[in-house]
């Protein structure tokens, strides 16, 4: 009876803290390939949304630098069903690329909050067939202080994906040899507006 009671007790310690530990390896659970866009997303609904909204650092629309790629960055909360431990868990949406291929409300990304204030781990797509991305790796994002950009670094690898580089074309797959960890530039803020303003404004 004894060591039922103690099996009882230690099975119920574990669904306790199955929650938490799932929730902690929120990036982890990207699918190998992307999903079916967000029904009915639009960029419109999307500020509506964010408007509404008391936003964390890194939430909002980003552009990777010198492209025209769009990304959305919010909680997941906004889009998906989540428990109450999974509020530090967004998603990495697309808002708009050349690539017409990929379609807006695709999810190219899953970003949790890391130990450092203004850092995240991310898991984001690398490649794609079609409409279809694939080939998903982990980065450490950065914030700068102003929250108006942030860098992407690939975790240790001997292959370095650069990212921003091949971004116009969501997806092509450069690799680089790469014996470290390298960071470079990688998105600026688009929404809400950067204050002061990124570029000049001309009246």
């Amino acid at each position: 009876m004894r060591l039922r009671c103690m099996v009882i007790a230690l099975l119920a310690g574990i669904a306790a803290q199955a929650p938490s530990a799932w929730a902690g390896k929120f990036v982890d659970r990207l699918p190998a390939g992307s999903e079916a866009p967000i029904p009915d997303f639009s960029y419109t609904d999307l500020v509506d949304r964010l408007s509404a909204m008391t936003l964390h650092h890194i939430e909002g629309v980003w552009q990777y630098n010198d492209t025209d790629v769009e990304v959305a960055i919010v909680r997941r909360s906004v889009y998906q069903p989540v428990s109450a431990n999974e509020s530090d868990h967004y998603l990495m949406i697309v808002v708009d690329a050349p690539n017409r291929t990929i379609r807006p409300g695709t999810i190219m990304g899953h970003i949790s909050r890391a130990d450092k204030e203004r850092v995240y781990t991310a898991r984001i797509y690398t490649s794609a067939v079609g409409s279809h991305l694939t080939i998903p790796k982990t980065f450490t994002i950065t914030l700068d202080s102003s929250d108006n950009s942030f860098s992407l670094r690939k975790h240790n690898s001997q292959m370095l994906v650069f990212l921003w580089r091949f971004a116009p074309y969501l997806w092509r797959y450069p690799i680089t040899p790469e014996y470290q960890n390298i960071t470079r530039t990688g998105c600026v803020r688009r929404y809400p507006q950067p204050s002061p303003p990124l570029e000049p404004v001309y009246l």
